[in-house]
């Protein structure tokens, strides 16, 4: 309808709003040659159709007549092959009081700090690296001496603006030297990629299998935990230390598995003082910060993970992602106190700050897109990017229109300024062709040509560095002692597993060492004993049952690539426990011997019946087991005594067990089952145990199976497989689908019964713990 001559009325008008100073800003994904075509377009109809805005809100009068001068002196500041962008003259409605001398009197707004190469020396150009330093070491002194002459100026006021993290880092350095606080606001730094991250991952690990000696060395190394040299040795030798810190680790872990990772974190700060000393090192606020973002990250993830272990495998993700930085990953500022702000001017764009510091323009570069890069290592132009002189001069706009009260300029001659000789075209870089440099000695002339006849703008020699310290005006705030909370919180909700409520389990049962000999002739006895060599046999039969068991396959059917990669992971696993060769030599075999002997599938009851026909590991096939499957179930409100006695009651009645902590279940239940299997029509768990035993025969597993509780791991098992076959299997029959648990102790797979326990809970049993689990909590 706006275009329908018939339904437009004689005094309407459409009226397009752009903004040719956004425009310019391709790095921010605007488009220049649509704004002008739009623009070209409305003046090709009516010359007076284009209106501008004449007034800067931001800056105060004097420093925007400053500005005025400046551009003024490019009539093409933003030529493009569609037309030019005009520097259009503005007046200034800003509220902003301009800076004063202690006599009252208003001080130049732009101020521009030239630093001449030395008379003495053998350049005529600063090399990069020595203009880093004594541009970086010159601002500071200038900040700082500006924040103690100035009474109404705060660190806070003042922004430094840079275009690399090589001259952040200068900056900070040097501020840092003055005792100026600073903070760096970065687009591109992930929190997930510091060292803090690293580091917290080491000690999650620790925290997350507290008897692991080895990992708990390597977290106490790390420098999140805060050690010093000297302090080390002293950690690392104590046995005491190492057996306080591995019942600490216990404790951690419970509070991690009851109430979330982050609370264990802040109990793990303050019962180690992480804080102070992380706050004793260098950039110590900037590591806490860290740490104690990725905690929160980690918090929130935990919402859709199940336990530790599945929280160290996102950890772990995140630390190895190259992907782009979500909002929440980026780094945060390290205080809220009165800090500078270093910012590259790309962040800087649309921001705006009472006194702004660029002290690094000789680092543009009149090199053009695409062009070869010097190759004089010791004059190569500091952090030069790929972006055209254009795109510079749009860069420099911003950089010099984000103050409010005052600018302050460094320029120094620099080789890659200003490109080319006599008889040949002079290239120039976006600060050269603001002063119409012509040659590459010309510097100091044309700056004081260009710019020294503004009466807003102040030219000076860069003076002398000095390293006075800064010395804040504000009254410092006297530190009180932290309140306490006056009521306790409660958290029932949490992720339960077998390990939790068993946990610290305290038993008197004994295995009988005489009742049957028969162990003592068992080829597998002496391998390690020990929850390290667990884990590998663990891990190796895991592989096995992953790959199609290819130890029970010739050398024939099997690739070399697989193979190969059996082989790294066996070395590499032995390598790590440093597995004494007897062991070593007799690993492989025992497990061929394993996957190969039928297991007898014999009811655990007083009269042993056969429950099934007896399976072979080597002989299941992919699609008939599921290696290392996860559960999660939710659980209303449970108590550990009201589980303890319904399993008492159905599974090995009448025989003496330790009993369950006292814990109420409310939240999840969390575990993983070593194999999950389908064996003549029926579904089965397998659980591997490498418990050394002085018998192997089904009285004695059965003692075995009590005392370390582990009929309440395959009940919990048997539960939550019989969830998942009622959700997927049609027409489905607990007595007739469900084969039961089988628990497989591999030092006993020799014996008459192949070390074999094996039993199925009664339906009564499941029945009512499925119940039970889903009652809503009160």
């Amino acid at each position: 309808r706006i275009y329908d001559s018939a339904c437009v009325e004689p005094h309407n008008a459409l009226v397009m709003i752009g903004d040719p100073k956004q425009a310019i800003y391709s790095f921010r994904g605007a488009d220049l040659s649509t704004y002008l075509q739009a623009r070209n377009a409305a003046q090709s109809n009516d010359p007076k159709a284009v209106h501008s805005l004449s007034s800067n809100f931001r800056s105060t009068p004097r420093l925007v007549q400053a500005l005025n001068h400046v551009f003024g002196q490019a009539p093409e500041l933003f030529a493009t092959a569609l037309g030019n962008i005009d520097y259009v003259p503005v007046n200034s409605q800003s509220k902003e009081l301009p800076l004063s001398d202690t006599q009252g009197m208003a001080l130049k707004p732009l101020n521009v700090l030239y630093l001449p190469v030395p008379a003495d020396s053998e350049q005529v150009f600063w090399a990069a690296s020595q203009h880093l330093h004594h541009m970086a070491e010159g601002f500071a002194s200038t900040m700082v001496s500006l924040l103690q002459q100035h009474s109404d100026i705060a660190p806070g006021d003042m922004a430094v603006l840079v275009r690399s993290h090589a001259h952040a880092k200068a900056m900070q350095t040097a501020l840092h030297a003055r005792q100026l606080p600073s903070v760096f606001l970065s687009d591109n730094a992930n929190v997930y990629q510091s060292e803090e991250a690293h580091d917290l991952w080491r000690v999650l690990r620790a925290v997350a299998t507290p008897r692991q000696t080895s990992w708990m060395r390597s977290a106490l190394v790390c420098r999140l935990w805060g050690f010093s040299l000297s302090q080390l040795p002293v950690v690392l030798q104590d046995a005491a230390h190492a057996d306080v810190l591995a019942e600490s680790g216990q404790r951690w872990l419970a509070q991690w598995q009851k109430h979330g990772v982050l609370p264990m974190l802040y109990s793990w700060m303050h019962e180690q003082h992480i804080a102070a000393r992380l706050l004793a090192m260098p950039e110590g606020e900037r590591r806490l910060t860290n740490l104690l973002h990725v905690g929160e990250l980690l918090q929130d993830a935990s919402q859709h993970l199940q336990g530790p272990e599945a929280l160290l495998h996102y950890l772990q993700d995140q630390l190895q992602a190259n992907s782009s930085n979500p909002e929440t990953q980026k780094m945060r500022l390290e205080t809220d106190a009165q800090c500078v702000q270093i910012i590259t001017f790309h962040k800087s764009k649309g921001l705006e700050y009472p006194l702004v510091f660029v002290p690094f323009l000789g680092s543009f570069s009149a090199q053009e897109k695409g062009s070869a890069k010097p190759t004089d290592d010791d004059d190569e132009a500091p952090d030069l990017t790929e972006s055209t002189v254009d795109e510079d001069m749009r860069l420099l706009y911003v950089a010099l229109t984000r103050a409010k009260r005052g600018l302050w300029l460094g320029l120094a001659p620099t080789k890659y300024a200003v490109m080319g000789s006599k008889g040949k075209e002079v290239k120039r870089s976006a600060v050269s062709r603001l002063l119409n440099r012509q040659s590459r000695d010309d510097l100091e002339q044309r700056l004081h040509a260009a710019w020294g006849s503004c009466d807003d703008i102040a030219i000076n020699l860069m003076p002398e560095p000095q390293r006075t310290p800064y010395q804040s005006h504000s009254v410092q705030v006297q530190a009180q002692a932290a309140l306490s909370p006056k009521r306790t919180a409660h958290k029932f909700w949490w992720a339960a597993s077998f390990s939790s409520l068993t946990q610290g389990l305290e038993t008197d049962a004994t295995h009988p060492s005489s009742a049957n000999p028969s162990a003592s002739s068992l080829a597998w006895q002496s391998f390690p004993a020990g929850a390290a060599y667990g884990t590998l046999l663990h891990d190796l039969l895991q592989y096995q049952a992953q790959n199609a068991w290819p130890l029970a396959q010739s050398a024939a059917l099997t690739s070399g690539t697989q193979q190969q990669a059996w082989q790294a992971l066996v070395k590499r696993k032995t390598d790590y426990l440093q597995l004494p060769l007897p062991a070593q030599a007799m690993l492989l075999p025992w497990l061929e011997h394993i996957i190969s002997t039928p297991l007898p599938l014999l009811s655990a009851a007083a009269a042993p019946e056969p429950l099934a026909a007896p399976l072979v590991l080597q002989q299941l096939q992919p699609e008939h087991l599921w290696a290392e499957m996860e559960f999660s179930l939710p659980v209303g409100q449970l108590s550990s005594q009201e589980l303890d006695g319904l399993i008492q009651r159905h599974v090995l009645p009448g025989q003496s067990r330790p009993a369950l902590q006292a814990k109420v279940m409310q939240g999840m239940l969390t575990g993983f089952m070593d194999v999950v299997l389908q064996h003549e029509g029926r579904f089965w768990v397998l659980d591997y145990k490498s418990n050394l035993l002085n018998d192997y025969s089904p009285q004695p597993l059965s003692d075995a199976v009590l005392a370390k509780r582990y009929e309440v791991q395959y009940v919990l098992y048997t539960l939550a497989l019989h969830r998942l076959l009622q959700s997927r299997l049609p027409d489905y029959n607990y007595e007739q689908h469900m084969g039961g648990a089988i628990y497989l102790f591999l030092r006993g797979i020799d014996s008459p019964q192949a070390g074999v326990h094996a039993l199925r809970p009664a339906w009564a049993l499941i029945d009512q713990l499925d119940s039970l689990f889903a009652k809503t909590a009160p």
